[in-house]
């Protein structure tokens, strides 16, 4: 999750496991090591994150920024819910 400051909702991933950040200080990052299982090697695993809201210089709530890497390249960025199928 991109930003500075301190994140105002927990942060909710999905990668090697689950979970949720909710003390996040930004930028927050996690890493993960993902061994696919054939299945999913065919059709891939959906990786995410809801980065939750963070404030903007108004003082108002706005959807913080995210991004997923993978194997060093960004794969995909946005702001809410970022979400990427591995293969």
């Amino acid at each position: 999750m991109l930003g500075k400051g301190k994140a105002m909702q927990p942060i909710i991933y999905v990668a090697d496991e689950d979970g949720s950040e909710s003390e996040a200080t930004l930028p927050w990052s996690k890493t993960a090591m993902i061994e696919l299982t054939g299945a999913e090697q065919r059709v891939g695993r959906l990786v995410s994150v809801v980065s939750g809201s963070v404030l903007d210089t108004s003082g108002q709530l706005k959807p913080a920024a995210c991004r997923i890497v993978v194997d060093g390249k960004t794969v995909v960025s946005g702001k809410g819910l970022c979400k990427y199928k591995v293969k």
